[in-house]
């Protein structure tokens, strides 16, 4: 159900299954509280995503049973600026275009230290999410979750201050 998009769009970038997820609250009777019921309902410039409250949702009190739109804040690098890339709802748990922090697009813009590859890294925090594409080294403390020691929490590997590092991070209440 998911597509292969290169994520940054430029030549050459690795290519990532993005596949999006969701569910939305049955509507009734024209909706009720929800402010959507469907993605034709929801408006932006880029399109957007009619999902249920709590899809994407980190914490806290529970959610409201309801269902909201998520827009969409690109189509493509373009829409983002200078040194961000567009990442595509279902990529890595977003669940809408988001616009990503980008160090490199590809493994040749990581020359700085041998073993340079250009991977998405996630931030610091259990709410983070995607931090962006950076370059990781292969004297780095890791390139991908697989490579840090399993915690007593869910344990990451995550961009933070500028390096690699994996962090344990205890779930949200």
């Amino acid at each position: 159900g998911g597509r292969c998009v290169a994520i940054p769009d430029e030549p050459g970038a690795a290519r990532f299954c993005a596949t999006p997820f969701g569910f939305t609250h049955p509507c009734a009777d024209g909706g009720g509280e929800h402010e959507c019921c469907a993605d034709a309902d929801c408006a932006g410039p880029f399109g957007a995503h009619c999902l249920a409250f709590e899809v994407g949702y980190c914490g806290g009190a529970r959610p409201p049973e309801q269902n909201v739109c998520r827009p969409n804040a690109c189509a493509t690098d373009a829409d983002c600026g200078a040194d961000s890339a567009c990442a595509p709802a279902g990529f890595r748990g977003l669940v809408a275009a988001t616009c990503v922090a980008r160090d490199c697009a590809t493994d040749g813009d990581c020359a700085e230290r041998p073993g340079g590859e250009c991977r998405p890294l996630g931030g610091a925090g259990p709410c983070a999410g995607l931090s962006g594409f950076h370059c990781t080294y292969a004297d780095d403390a890791c390139r991908e979750d697989a490579d840090c020691p399993p915690g007593n929490f869910p344990v990451s590997c995550a961009f933070v201050e500028g390096r690699t590092r994996c962090v344990e991070f205890p779930l949200p209440p």
